[in-house]
């Protein structure tokens, strides 16, 4: 029996060997997707959280709870980004 998750079909590289590389997408609206994953445009800018730096007495954290609140909220929307774009499950 075959095994389903080798590929036989010839592979296609996507490069030119050129010194300035490859680009996908020739603007933000073109849709782009890897492994089998549905295209998506490309994902809105992230805010960064503040950069204030974490406390460093009991009990270790974060100076406010919206700078938590900022970090998690940007690790979510890059999270959500790769999902969308096939790049993790």
């Amino acid at each position: 029996m075959a095994n389903p998750n080798i590929v036989t079909a010839p592979i296609r590289l996507i490069a030119d060997d050129g010194p300035d590389g490859y680009t996908m997408g020739g603007n933000t609206t073109d849709l782009i997707a890897f492994y089998g994953a549905a295209p998506v445009v490309r994902a809105a800018a992230i805010t960064l959280p503040a950069a204030t730096a974490s406390t460093n007495t009991t009990p270790y954290g974060y100076s406010t709870s919206a700078q938590a609140d900022a970090i998690v909220t940007a690790l979510r929307a890059c999270l959500t980004a790769l999902q969308l774009n096939g790049l993790l499950q």
